[in-house]
């Protein structure tokens, strides 16, 4: 067996006994007790983080990770409802909302005009003060003109509930890519670790598109349940 795939196996045994949150050792430390230079121990950290078991937090450390979230995508998805039902404590930051030009892909989706206005609004989804994701909603314009005073934050559809839409989940694409600087930066990422990419088109009840969202989600933070 490969040292470093030892040394990786050797940091698990250490994490089981150890409950969710629980500081792990100082990296001098641990590199001293495992007998390892602390660059390698910072590559055998790096995987644990990739693979969800441990997190770095600022002015902290490095701690071991809570189980990921079971989410449910059906039809007619709440963030704030799927964590509730868990017994956890959703919140939702308004990162920003700006009138601009459709670009090709969002008009196809939302089958308006290359260059129609529309609206781009920009959350940014945690339980408790943990960072989970990222959304950007875009949304026709013309037809919500005053989406921008409306909107003061929380769930776009119960905002669009006020104009009498009531949105369900028509198609989800789900991929996932490296994490960039703005998704290190907002999720609390190392660069270049996996973020699921989750683009979902809602429509109304006669299949008329209204909304393209782009969820950029931690990937270590998220167990996707798709229900039919």
């Amino acid at each position: 067996m490969p040292e470093d795939v030892e040394l990786v196996e050797a940091m698990r045994r250490e994490l089981t006994p150890l409950a969710p949150g629980e500081r792990l050792p100082a990296e001098a430390e641990w590199a001293e007790r495992l007998g390892v230079t602390r660059h390698r121990l910072r590559q055998a950290v790096d995987r644990l983080a990739a693979e969800g078991l441990v997190e770095r937090r600022r002015g902290v450390g490095t701690v071991v990770a809570p189980p990921p979230i079971p989410y449910r995508i059906g039809d007619h998805t709440r963030f704030t409802l799927n964590l509730r039902d868990l017994g956890l404590a959703p919140a939702s930051r308004l990162l920003g909302v700006q009138r601009t030009a459709a670009d090709a892909d969002t008009a196809r989706r939302l089958r308006l005009a290359a260059g129609a206005p529309v609206w781009r609004i920009a959350t940014l989804r945690l339980t408790g003060s943990t960072p989970i994701s990222t959304i950007v909603h875009h949304l026709p314009a013309e037809p919500l003109p005053d989406l921008d005073q409306r909107f003061e934050g929380g769930s776009v559809h119960d905002c669009l509930h006020g104009y009498g839409l009531r949105l369900r989940r028509l198609s989800t694409w789900i991929s996932a890519v490296p994490a960039g600087p703005d998704d290190a930066r907002s999720l609390r990422l190392a660069p270049r670790l996996p973020v699921l990419r989750i683009r979902t088109l809602s429509g109304d009840a006669q299949g008329r598109p209204w909304e393209w969202a782009v969820t950029r989600a931690r990937a270590d933070r998220l167990d996707l349940h798709l229900e039919s």
